[in-house]
């Protein structure tokens, strides 16, 4: 899993033999195209050959929109077992602004926002946040202005509207340090975005529901050893429910069988450090979130 606590995608590129057509376990040296690196808003990648590195790049360049791809000859290099990475290491910034963001992941919700956090850190202090969002790639951004959450952790929120099934949703999020320096993420927006699809309901039962099919509340908030998670179910359904850290770490997590009406699920919080907490419910219309304060 990724430091956010969502499982990797991954995604496979066919590996070229050597000079002599070996691979590694036949003695061949590694020509791996996934030893380079991102500098700004370029990635460079070793290339060997072209019969091979054409595929590759194609590959990059399908996952990476808006990125300059870059091949650079480590056919000399990978005979010393490296190529860029190895090399290189990493390639740091004097005065970093910094944007960890967990993307949105697709979603069956069309009713409720849908909740974007965001832990934004400057040396000087962060002046404001944005988040620029549109629902058709030829649509102009509309931007909405992120909040504050939490100062000590640099934690900014804001929430994207409802969408209708079999919309993608494309968005991007820019700050500004109060020194005067600017940052998005991802590094080539607007060009490139975060992306994610609001996908059709997959039950059977399309009709509407008066309300919201599922209701949460959270008490006491700020909690002290536990808190207690009140939903109110119009319908019997699965919950997964989970709790994570400012880090996007998930700290804690239960899979839940809710039945027609009220159900009470105890959260324990009493061995966790003081602090906010992001409250995430996955049921089968979407996502619940909420902040959870820790505090003893």
């Amino acid at each position: 899993a990724t430091a956010f606590g969502n499982p990797y995608h991954i995604v496979r590129i066919p590996m070229p033999p050597d000079v002599l057509g070996r691979y590694p376990d036949e003695g061949g040296f590694y020509r791996t195209y996934t030893n380079g690196i991102f500098v700004n808003k370029t990635y460079l990648m070793p290339v060997y050959e072209e019969q091979y590195d054409t595929t590759a790049l194609r590959i990059y360049r399908e996952l990476l929109p808006g990125y300059n791809i870059v091949g650079i000859d480590c056919d000399e290099t990978v005979d010393n077992f490296g190529a860029i990475h190895c090399f290189t290491k990493l390639i740091g910034v004097p005065d970093p602004l910094r944007i960890a963001h967990a993307r949105l992941r697709d979603t069956e919700n069309t009713t409720s926002p849908y909740p974007l956090s965001a832990i934004i850190q400057h040396r000087s202090g962060i002046d404001n946040a944005t988040l620029y969002f549109r629902t058709a790639p030829d649509d102009p951004y509309a931007s909405i202005p992120m909040a504050l959450e939490d100062e000590q952790s640099g934690l900014w929120t804001a929430d994207i509207p409802p969408q209708p099934p079999h919309t993608e949703v494309q968005y991007y999020i820019r700050a500004s340090a109060l020194s005067g320096k600017e940052q998005v993420r991802p590094m080539v927006a607007p060009e490139g975005y975060f992306s994610f699809r609001v996908l059709p309901p997959s039950g059977l039962e399309e009709a509407a529901v008066p309300g919201e099919p599922l209701e949460l509340e959270v008490f006491p908030n700020p909690a002290g050893n536990l808190a207690t998670l009140r939903f109110i179910s119009r319908q019997a359904q699965p919950v997964y429910i989970e709790l994570a850290n400012l880090r996007g770490q998930v700290v804690w997590s239960v899979r839940e069988q809710l039945t027609v009406g009220m159900r009470e699920v105890k959260l324990p919080v009493g061995q966790l450090p003081n602090g906010v907490y992001r409250l995430s419910v996955m049921h089968e219309r979407g996502r619940i979130s909420r902040a959870v304060v820790v505090g003893k």
